[in-house]
């Protein structure tokens, strides 16, 4: 009777949420190399300095340039510490336009075509793309159907359980088949992919419950709060210690220098397009998708000298594991690899809505499936 009953929740769940929970794992899907796809795609901007230079032009003075030559009012830059990348000046939401951060030479807007298909797809898997007026419902709606989606995880580790151990059960729910067709094909893929998948896509589907739901972010700060470290005080620098001479345009390569050596590694640097006496630098040294590799950096603009370091352990509990949430959700937690694992689990969610699908219309139109871990 209690099997019964969960097959019956997971299959008119899955009916519910699938077509939903298929749109969210396509998106997801092609969301896991978001960064690495962009960047290779805007490769061909290179940004090496002419023969003898061996500075960037002053802030100031790129951001002035590349807006004589564009008309545009930027709010923020980015920069690399590859010499080989251009700095990228942003504005609106999302576009860019990239520039040699030695000269100032304009190189373009980058993939902007690319870029734009990547936002769509971001807005599909947060809020089904809806228009301005629905947006709302679009976003109660994807995240109401991921609910579904850890229903049907669970329900459907319970179903997978074999009746009986022996090796031919063990075989069709593990090992996934090439040699079966048809109904077969259907219910070996839906089971042998669930339970390869079944852990990504938990953590997948269990850390955007995380980010949908404000009582839930709010359970888990809470259990942050409670258990994780507390947060570090941030340290701050003595004034003067570092570069106590005034800045100036020829001086702005000092910024770059005390970067460097708050953090040796860092790979970019983001900052306003005109930044306050006090301004903030917002430092990676990893891919954007590694939050404790991040760190912010307060700057007295007048001196060229960091006032404040401000790094991972100085983050609260709360905004430490929001983070890993939101990180662990894509996969970038877990480097190259959890993007992998990340991507591979949304194209088999992919394929187990399809299958899903399958077996019900073959149940309720084409005959009853021989099936031995339905009821």
């Amino acid at each position: 009777m209690f099997r019964r009953i969960i097959f019956w929740s997971h299959l008119v769940v899955g009916l519910i949420v699938g077509v939903v929970v298929f749109v969210l794992c396509l998106t997801g899907a092609l969301l896991s190399f978001e960064r690495q796809t962009v960047d290779w795609a805007e490769s061909s901007a290179r940004a090496l300095p002419p023969a003898g230079v061996t500075q960037r032009m002053s802030h100031d003075e790129l951001v002035a340039s590349v807006s004589r030559s564009t008309g545009i009012h930027f709010g923020n830059v980015r920069y690399c510490n590859d010499p080989k990348m251009p700095a990228r000046l942003g504005f609106g939401k999302g576009e860019g336009v990239l520039a040699n951060a030695y000269t100032g030479e304009v190189l373009g807007r980058g993939a902007t075509a690319l870029r734009g298909f990547y936002q769509f797809v971001r807005r599909l898997h947060t809020n089904l793309a809806m228009t301005a007026s629905w947006m709302g419902a679009g976003g109660s709606i994807a995240d109401a159907c991921n609910v579904g989606f850890v229903v049907l995880l669970l329900t459907g580790s319970i179903l997978w359980w074999p009746r009986k151990w022996n090796w031919r059960a063990l075989r069709n729910s593990v090992a996934i088949r090439f040699d079966v067709r048809g109904k077969q094909r259907d219910w070996n893929w839906h089971n042998a992919l669930g339970l390869w998948a079944l852990l990504p896509l938990i953590i997948m589907a269990g850390t955007g419950l995380v980010l949908s739901y404000r009582p839930v972010d709010q359970g888990v700060r809470e259990f942050a709060k409670r258990h994780a470290a507390p947060a570090v005080v941030p340290a701050v620098v003595p004034a003067g210690v570092e570069a106590p001479k005034a800045l100036t345009p020829a001086g702005w390569p000092e910024i770059f220098a005390s970067v460097e050596r708050a953090m040796p590694a860092w790979r970019s640097m983001n900052l306003a397009a005109n930044p306050q006496p006090h301004m903030q630098i917002a430092i990676t040294a990893g891919t954007e998708g590694e939050p404790h590799k991040r760190a912010t950096l307060t700057m007295d603009r007048d001196s060229a000298t960091i006032t404040q370091v401000k790094r991972w352990e100085n983050l609260e509990p709360g905004d430490r594991a929001r983070a890993i949430m939101r990180t662990a959700h894509s996969g970038e937690l877990g480097g190259f690899i959890g993007q992998i694992v990340a991507g591979l689990g949304c194209l088999a969610g992919v394929v187990l809505v399809y299958t899903g699908f399958a077996l019900s219309w073959r149940r309720f139109f084409g005959g009853k499936v021989a099936n031995p871990v339905e009821p």
